[in-house]
């Protein structure tokens, strides 16, 4: 590696917060170690994404859309747990995080070792953090725009997009809503609803075959993986993939990650400093097994997800050419409800529902199979999310061996919140009605902590840290060199996308720092 300044960084993690920190190192001329246990797509599987990248939606046959859409019928009346092109590497590893590396009960979020990190299966929705969003920051007013820029810039750049206003044609159903909302604006204020069009990091190539649940075969949804392919001709970077970070030390003038093989080996990475993104779980087990106890309790926050149906008269057309992201973004105040703002966001036709009726039909589903296609055309989705301070929490600990300690996890969800989503809900149907919507509020769901992939604030960035809390470069009470760049150094999490905030204070961090070793 030849960098401009001879500084040397370690990152751990491969996810778009890791990811934008890199870049942001590169940029300052910095030398970049990449530490990633990279797992990937199976080979196999990759073939056959490339083959029908080659082909226009219209030349798939139907046995290349049966194996796009297999999940579908394995996935019982319960949500299938999102994979990429059917292969299920992006969950696999899991005891190294996990106590018996399983989930527990009421707690549904699963760690990922996979390059890209869980961008590989995000729902790619994008939005700016408001003011108000930052004001437990410790940092000064505005201090996020250049960064949040820069990170557009580079999900732009990846996506090959001219701009990044990051907006796709909207399915039919969808503009319809719109356009109904619309006419129905003062209502909707008085409601304390306001309602966009969703913002996506997608290429505007989108085919629009509607393939997004199961991944895209051209991969035009942005993925932090796309970076680190890009980033390997880059003469300052290096990636070390097959290696999992085991434990931090730090010394005077650096620090070290202690790293475990595929093959058990062990290898240690010594760096001026280290910047550590191993995901919501993954960073609180490496700081806990390196720097804490095993009393030692960590409370990770949540924003709640929920899941709210509704039918419309207007019919999805079979095979229209869309997109099965979200289609339009709903901002709930907060004070219309008794809550914190809400964020919701509004998915039209997927042909997931058809066969969630199917299945919730049990014998009789195959009977109704044609009944349950029509329903599945007229449903929409509203999924929202929470305020963390409206939303469960986690409690984390040390267990399992000495030799390799793991994550114990006790959910935790106020009764409060319960009734804050009914609120909700209701609040919802109304604003759907406005628009010829009918909520089944019989069918509506909430789901268990974590599993709306919207957590974080474990070490709270704050301006005067104690135990456990982090400094505004992101590093814990204590430590100087070693420096967490994940959501787990967000203070509080807004309901809504977060994926572009995290990627912005990631870029922040590691500017700011490489500015404070030039002097």
């Amino acid at each position: 590696m030849i960098g401009q300044t001879g500084r040397h960084y370690a990152v751990i993690g491969s996810g778009p917060s890791g990811m934008a920190c890199a870049s942001a190192l590169l940029a300052a001329g910095a030398n970049v170690t990449l530490i990633d246990s990279g797992r990937d797509l199976a080979p196999a599987h990759q073939a056959r994404r490339a083959m029908l990248a080659e082909l226009a939606p219209a030349e798939w046959s139907a046995a290349d859309r049966a194996w796009l859409t297999r999940d579908l019928f394995q996935s019982g009346n319960k949500e299938p747990v999102k994979r990429l092109f059917c292969d299920g590497f992006m969950y696999e590893g899991a005891e190294w995080t996990l106590e018996g590396g399983k989930l527990s009960k009421g707690f549904g979020h699963r760690p990922t070792q996979a390059l890209g990190g869980l961008s590989r299966v995000w729902g790619a929705a994008l939005k700016r953090f408001l003011p108000q969003d930052l004001a437990m920051w410790p940092i000064p007013s505005g201090a996020l725009d250049r960064h949040y820029t820069e990170v557009e810039n580079l999900l732009s750049g990846s996506l090959q997009n001219a701009s990044h206003e990051m907006a796709l044609p909207l399915s039919p159903q969808a503009q319809k809503l719109l356009d109904r909302w619309r006419t129905r604006q003062a209502a909707l204020t008085e409601l304390g609803v306001k309602v966009s069009p969703a913002r996506l990091a997608v290429s505007h190539r989108c085919r629009l075959c509607g393939m997004c649940l199961y991944g895209c075969p051209y991969e035009y949804i942005f993925s932090s993986d796309a970076l680190v392919r890009n980033y390997r001709d880059h003469r300052a970077f290096e990636y070390r993939p097959g290696l999992r970070a085991d434990r931090l030390e730090e010394h005077e003038g650096g620090g070290q990650v202690i790293c475990v093989g595929d093959d058990g080996t062990r290898t240690t990475i010594s760096a001026n400093r280290v910047f550590v993104a191993a995901g919501v779980l993954g960073t609180p087990r490496l700081m806990l097994v390196s720097f804490g106890t095993w009393e030692d309790r960590l409370t990770l926050h949540d924003s709640q997800r929920f899941l709210l149906p509704f039918l419309t008269s207007t019919s999805s057309v079979r095979h229209a050419p869309l997109h099965t992201l979200t289609q339009i973004f709903l901002d709930l105040e907060g004070s219309a409800i008794g809550a914190e703002n809400v964020h919701v966001q509004i998915y039209t036709y997927n042909d997931f529902y058809a066969a969630r009726i199917r299945a919730a039909l049990g014998p009789l589903g195959k009977l109704a199979g044609s009944l349950a296609d029509i329903a599945g055309r007229h449903f929409i989705l509203a999924q929202g999310f929470l305020h963390s301070r409206d939303s469960g929490t986690a409690q984390l600990r040390l267990s399992g061996p000495q030799a390799h300690p793991v994550l114990a996890i006790t959910p935790e969800l106020p009764a409060r919140t319960r009734g804050v989503v009914r609120n909700i809900w209701s609040r919802l149907g109304q604003a759907g009605r406005l628009a010829g919507m009918l909520p089944l509020v019989p069918f509506a769901e909430t789901a268990d902590i974590g599993a709306g992939y919207h957590s974080g604030a474990v070490f709270p960035m704050t301006r005067t840290p104690l135990s456990w809390q982090s400094d505004a470069l992101g590093r814990v009470r204590g430590l100087s060199r070693i420096h967490i760049v994940d959501s787990s150094v967000l203070p509080e999490i807004p309901g809504g996308p977060v994926t572009l905030t995290i990627m912005a204070n990631a870029h922040r961090i590691a500017a700011e720092t490489a500015a404070l070793d030039r002097g």
